[in-house]
């Protein structure tokens, strides 16, 4: 071939090509990484190994951190575990089972009463009538000073959540609220969103029990009451019977009290979001808030009956208590006034 036309042919496809680029593995560019970052609250970096599933590192402060939609995210080696709207990632194979999203917007499945009678008992097996409305005057426990109230008459439904509205009354009697599903699990993640009050003596709570009598008051709690010595910086994380070996994956938390304590977090200015898992075939519990994991622990579902397979399981409870044990009562029951908001309930198993 000529020299020239050969030259110009080269000249041609250089200007077609443009500037020459840097070869794969050789550019300045930052490696990424196959371990996720989670964005959620507490201190420092903590490795959210969830139950059963791949691990992802999870790090953050201050509010709330949620997603909105289920996704997914690279764990530890390169698998991909399912992640909750609220960021807790999932063990494998787990799926969502129910989605319960209180509000009247079209957003919401759980706008009516009507509704929220169909997925949900006005009290515990303990507590209520065979038609699963609640017990009226209560059975009492903790000394509490609230009566539980069928649902017209204490809850009300905004766009996207429901209230829970605890009112004193001239009488001295304070009427509340409590939700109690009737789906239950032996093995689940379950993630409340919700915003507390901080109202004095208030005890709010998300936390799983038996779903019928025969169990072995197997418990697992997500409590926050307003007290002299804890507020709305607080979430107490109890189990009952008491846990085995606990890996803290938070420093907020600590053992003594199972309490989380962290001084940027108000549960009460914002809703957050709490997730409890639970693998029955691992006996292993992990507890999240807003994604990020704070601890897990060795435990057991009616370890005390013979475990898996014995007993009935679990179902989820939300409530607003006022006095009792724990927080101390109200000097004044009349005037008492507490509004809990709850968004969503979502439940994931194998």
């Amino acid at each position: 071939m000529n020299t020239k036309l050969s030259a110009a042919l080269v000249l041609l496809v250089l200007l077609a090509v443009g500037p020459l680029q840097p070869l794969l593995g050789c550019s300045s560019s930052p490696a990424i990484s196959s371990t996720a970052s989670t964005s959620g609250m507490g201190g420092g970096s903590a490795t959210a190994s969830g139950t059963g599933g791949d691990g992802a590192s999870t790090s953050g402060t201050g509010g709330s951190a949620t997603s909105g939609a289920t996704g997914t995210t690279t764990g530890a080696g390169g698998a991909a575990p399912m992640m909750t709207p609220g960021g807790a990632p999932l063990p494998t194979g787990w799926t969502l089972k129910v989605s319960d999203r209180f509000g009247t917007a079209p957003t919401q499945n759980i706008g009516t009463f009507a509704l929220l009678h169909a997925k949900y008992y006005e009290g515990q097996s303990y507590n209520r009538e065979p038609s699963g409305l609640v017990k009226i005057p209560n059975v009492v426990i903790n000394g509490e000073q609230e009566t539980y109230v069928h649902f017209e008459d204490t809850i009300v439904f905004a766009a996207d959540h429901l209230t829970i509205q605890a009112r004193g009354h001239q009488d001295g009697s304070i009427s509340s609220g409590e939700i109690v599903s009737l789906h239950a699990q032996r093995s689940w993640c379950v993630e409340a969103r919700y915003q507390i009050p901080s109202a004095d003596k208030s005890w709010a709570a998300f936390w799983l029990y038996g779903d019928a009598d025969g169990h072995d008051s197997s418990e697992v709690d997500v409590e926050q009451p307003v007290t002299p010595n804890q507020g709305v910086h607080d979430v107490s994380m109890h189990n009952h019977p008491s846990e085995g070996t606990v890996t803290i994956l938070d420093n907020h938390f600590t053992t003594q009290y199972m309490n989380w304590n962290n001084a940027a977090f108000d549960a009460s200015a914002a809703a957050h979001v709490y997730t409890a898992c639970y693998d029955d075939a691992a006996s292993l519990q992990t507890r999240y808030i807003d994604g990020a994991a704070i601890y897990s622990a060795v435990w057991k579902w009616n370890e005390s009956l013979g475990g898996t397979g014995h007993g009935p399981d679990a179902s989820t409870i939300v409530n607003l208590a006022v006095g009792g044990s724990w927080p101390g009562n109200t000097a004044n029951p009349t005037t008492y006034k507490a509004d809990l908001d709850v968004y969503s309930i979502e439940y994931y198993g194998p």
